[in-house]
């Protein structure tokens, strides 16, 4: 009876954000963010309960705070840009399916939800790809055929493997159900053919954006509304990072796997970072960027993989967290400068920060997250970097480690500051009324920027020493200070 107490607080989460969603609901805002509550409490109750393992506890906290900043967000927007209610819908169902991937036990529910949480973000690019005038109209076909597809290839092969090859190997007659509904926790790597693991692993490639298969991600998170876009890159992105996690601790990958996965990580972040700062187009600019963030966050992990170490896990989590919550927040932050100036380039767009003061400030915190500043998660994910290096010396791995975090951090400063250029100045010509169409989603925005820091120490105090937290609590007003600094100088309309 036990096992199945985390599935209340589950159901109770999905009911109340169904009746969320009905039509001029004035309290659908705190429905939906109780809702979302009650479904991390689903999740927390499963990994105390030990039908879940820490990293679908980290993975799925993380998806539970960007589904419910852009589920409230969603509200206003939807209103403002025409999308109607089936936006709102298509919304909390991603956000919730999202979730559940990370929080389900074993690997055949894994591919269930992740299978239906494709074709819903499938539906949310192709509603946008239908309200866009800049669009291609291949975008959403392109999402489904590359992103979708190769996935289906991974989890396929996973399950053949699983179901005829293993225990062909072990020498267990027919087909073997055992490993598909092995809980994730008490897995034992096993020994997998080396013709299935590039099959295997090139569905979490693609979804992590690696190069070379990166290409459908531009346009798809660059046209998908922006509470979708922030569902994409801040949460479904790391799926990518959670499948490959996932499929290292089911099967013995070989010595090969970990060192391809850092220099893929480390193109990806270099292309990713450049391509980012040559953009116009805020989003397009986002969410290459995305790359860059998704490639730095692979290169951690094909470095915990050789080294197995709990720094090195740390280091990986916080890089993911960090990742998901500063580019939800500039997402969402940019689907609202849309809505006020009626275009989102970054070069013609001026003085946000005196139109949109509320989600300007939450943008100015998420890009200080950005470029890694203390005591943000993305700095500690790179001091922790640095600390793997320095402690086992410049090998080729970690040498090449190294060089992903300079480029992670310099690239970031680039084309972090392309983007926070619409913040200053006087304003641009604005569309008369937007301002008040979206002052709740502006707290959203708002919300996400201040969980930028919060994050972190929630995490620091689980994990790590008295002195890290007292040295980051020690950096708390460096950090409020440049904040303030930086939105003073804004709102002051200095070019």
């Amino acid at each position: 009876m036990q096992e199945l107490l985390p599935l209340l607080p589950y159901v109770i989460a999905v009911i109340i954000i169904i009746l969320s969603s009905i039509p001029q609901l004035k309290a659908a805002i705190y429905l939906k963010a109780l809702g979302m509550f009650f479904i991390w409490i689903s999740a927390l109750l499963a990994y105390l309960h030990g039908a879940i393992d820490v990293h679908s506890m980290i993975f799925a906290s993380s998806a539970s705070l960007v589904g419910v900043l852009a589920s409230t967000y969603t509200i206003e927007y939807s209103r403002a840009l025409g999308y109607g209610a089936g936006l709102n819908y298509a919304i909390d169902a991603f956000s919730v399916l999202i979730f559940t991937s990370f929080i389900v036990p074993n690997v055949l529910l894994f591919i269930i939800t992740w299978t239906i949480a494709e074709l819903v973000g499938f539906y949310l690019v192709n509603l946008g790809q239908e309200h866009s005038i800049e669009s291609s109209v291949s975008t959403s076909s392109r999402y489904l055929l590359v992103s979708t597809a190769t996935f289906e290839m991974s989890a396929f092969t996973t399950i053949y493997v699983s179901l005829f090859t293993v225990p062909a190997l072990v020498a267990v007659p027919g087909p073997d159900l055992s490993i598909l509904l092995q809980p994730f926790a008490k897995i034992v790597p096993l020994n997998a053919p080396n013709y299935a693991i590039p099959l295997m692993l090139i569905g979490f490639i693609t979804k992590s954006a690696l190069i070379p298969l990166h290409f459908w991600l531009p346009d798809a998170h660059s046209v998908a509304p922006s509470p979708a876009s922030a569902l994409l890159s801040g949460a479904m992105v790391s799926m990518g990072t959670y499948g490959l996690l996932r499929i290292s601790d089911m099967f013995k990958l070989g010595e090969w796997t970990p060192i391809a996965l850092i220099v893929l990580g480390l193109l990806t972040t270099l292309y990713g970072g450049l391509q980012a700062y040559v953009q116009r187009d805020s989003k397009r600019l986002l969410a290459y960027s995305t790359l860059a963030g998704s490639g730095f966050s692979t290169s951690l992990l094909g470095y915990y993989l050789i080294d197995r170490s709990m720094i090195a896990l740390i280091a990986l989590y916080m890089s993911v967290i960090s990742h998901s919550m500063y580019k939800a927040t500039l997402f969402l932050d940019a689907g609202l400068i849309e809505i006020a100036y009626g275009y989102r380039l970054v070069h013609r767009v001026h003085g946000a920060t005196k139109v949109l003061p509320i989600s300007s400030l939450g943008g100015i915190m998420a890009f200080t997250a950005l470029i890694g500043i203390p005591p943000t998660a993305t700095f500690l994910s790179k001091l922790l970097a640095l600390m793997l290096i320095v402690e086992k010396g410049l090998g080729l791995t970690e040498s090449t480690l190294l060089i992903s975090v300079a480029a992670s951090i310099s690239l970031s400063i680039i084309y972090g500051l392309a983007y926070v250029k619409m913040y200053f100045g006087k304003p641009s010509v604005l569309l008369t009324g937007s301002k008040t169409m979206v002052r709740k989603s502006s707290f959203s925005v708002l919300a996400a920027g201040v969980l930028n820091y919060l994050i972190p120490f929630t995490i620091v105090l689980f994990t790590t020493s008295t002195i890290i937290i007292a040295s980051m609590a020690l950096t708390i007003p460096i950090a409020a200070a440049l904040i303030y600094s930086f939105y003073t100088i804004a709102r002051r309309g200095v070019d």
